[in-house]
């Protein structure tokens, strides 16, 4: 890549959140646990996808999660 063309992400004004991974598999429940112990706000729900490939199913918020779910 060019280093002249190469954008410094940070600078960009934009609504940054902290992220991590949970299966397409898990429950709303372990979704919630998730985002406790991360401590996060954005789950990306992975699965597989054929042989070995991971694939992006989707996002949920802690906002969602915990809106539809109480413990």
């Amino acid at each position: 890549m060019d280093p002249q063309i190469m954008l410094e992400r940070y600078k960009i004004p934009a609504k940054r959140r902290d992220t991590a991974a949970i299966a397409i598999v898990a429950t709303r429940q372990a979704a919630h646990e998730k985002i406790l112990s991360e401590q996060c706000n954005v789950l990306y729900i992975t699965g597989a996808h054929g042989p070995s490939r991971e694939r992006i199913y989707g996002v949920v918020t802690r906002e969602y999660i915990e809106r539809s779910y109480r413990v």
